[in-house]
């Protein structure tokens, strides 16, 4: 429910201008290519800011995703949701600078997993320790923040504005 309320919130303008305008930009063109060039516009932007608009979710203080949690289901303590970053506990401030969207804090009754620092993990790409690093399209410049090591599925450093930044993606 989060996940559609930010998106068609964010994206009614965008959606609207490219109804508006798309019909203009290819009135030269044949009708299959309108509706071939239409729909894949209309599906990357679904696309882009779909990935854009993902709520952050933190389990026992740790980075995660919302895999994670779907396969803990049975194990989860208990669940609360933040809309906004002024509602945030204090336990929870430091991930202020990533919540802009929305933030799931979770707790689970048994700990069966393993996490590690950003920091580590910049260390083992040889990066330094303090170099922010990009979790799932989020910057997250606190790197003394843990992330639940199951679902990190890819990691790779990237040269983003001009510095070296490890990349984490955790979709399949």
């Amino acid at each position: 429910r989060i996940f559609f309320s930010i998106f068609f919130k964010t994206n009614i303008l965008f959606l609207t201008h490219i109804l508006i305008y798309f019909p203009i930009f290819v009135s030269n063109t044949n009708s299959i290519m309108k509706k071939l060039l239409f729909s894949l516009l209309i599906s990357a932007s679904f696309t882009a800011f779909a990935q854009q608009s993902s709520t952050v979710v933190i389990v026992d203080g740790n980075l995660a995703n919302s895999n994670f949690v779907k396969a803990n289901t049975k194990n989860i303590k208990s669940k609360k949701t933040y809309a906004a970053n002024a509602t945030l506990p204090e336990s929870l401030k430091n991930f202020s600078d990533v919540s802009k969207k929305g933030l799931v804090s979770i707790d689970l009754k048994e700990r069966n997993y393993d996490n590690i620092s950003l920091a580590d993990l910049n260390l083992q790409n040889k990066l330094d320790a303090k170099n922010p690093v990009q979790f799932d399209g989020v910057l997250v410049k606190d790197t003394e923040i843990n992330i639940v090591a199951d679902v990190i599925t890819k990691t790779e450093v990237k040269t983003i504005d001009g510095r070296k930044t490890l990349v984490l993606s955790s979709s399949k």
